[in-house]
Formats: structure tokens, sequence, C-alpha cells
């Protein structure tokens, strides 16, 4: 997927991170520009948040329902000004892809169980979707 497949009005999640920390900031696509995408100015204070740095780099996040995310990685954002506003105009390099968040290969399990989360709580009938060596998942009707 392209970053630019992205839609008017899409929420996506800007992350940037160095090897020891990272901090997230959301922010919404306004359009399509050349190559490109302009998105509402990230800002802090009333003050716009300058991204370019040689140490800190830059992730585009795009969470899908029902789906893994996809994540678009080193992007370049410049705080601009089109057509009398001011935007942060995101270019990726790269196409995005779909992003594990466990890390680890899952297996697809498809069986029917029953969970009783805590000690005196009811039992509930699910769905195990798959496992991988950090974790598993399952699916219940149940709020």
């Amino acid at each position: 997927m392209k970053l630019t497949d992205i839609t008017e009005g899409t929420e996506i999640t800007i992350k940037a991170y160095t090897e020891f920390d990272s901090i997230e900031f959301n922010t919404n696509c306004v359009q399509v520009l050349d190559d490109s995408i302009l998105v509402e100015p990230v800002k802090r204070e009333k003050d716009p948040i300058n991204f370019k740095s040689d140490i800190v780099k830059i992730d585009i996040i795009l969470a899908r329902e029902g789906q893994a995310p996809m994540v678009w990685k080193n992007v370049s954002i410049t705080y601009i000004g089109y057509m009398n506003q001011e935007f942060h105009y995101i270019t990726a390099f790269t196409v995005g892809f779909p992003f594990n968040r466990r890390s680890a290969y899952r297996e697809y399990i498809g069986q029917i169980g029953t969970v009783q989360i805590g000690v005196n709580n009811m039992a509930y009938d699910i769905i195990v979707k798959d496992i991988s060596s950090i974790g598993f998942s399952f699916v219940t009707s149940e709020n």
C-alpha cells in the first residue's frame, strides 16, 4: 500500500523514536499532494513540532479495523504552508507493510473453547484464533 492511498479524514499515528525512547502523535490526513500527504499540523503549546533530526526516525502507522496495522518506515515530515493553511507534509520512500505487533510467528488454531478471566468470574465461550511464542488471541461474542 502506498502512503498516498490513505484517504482524506483518515487518522494516522506518527511515531518518532530513537534507540532508547519513542513518542506517538495522532493526526488526520487532509489531502494527497503529489507523492505525499498533507496532515493536520502536530503542535505542542501552539507551536508545530519539528520532526527534522539526524537521530530521530519517523514511522507512520495506519490502524485498520480487523486487519494488521500498516507501517511506513523512515518517512520525511516537513512543516509547510499551503493554500494559506499550515500542514505537516509527509513523504514515504517505500510502500507500507502490514505490521505484526507481536513480532512472532502466529499459528492459526480456530478451536472452540471456554475461558474464565479471574477467579470468581463466569466462563465465556470463545474461539482461540491463534497462538505464538509470546501469546495467544481469542474472540467471543460477549462484551
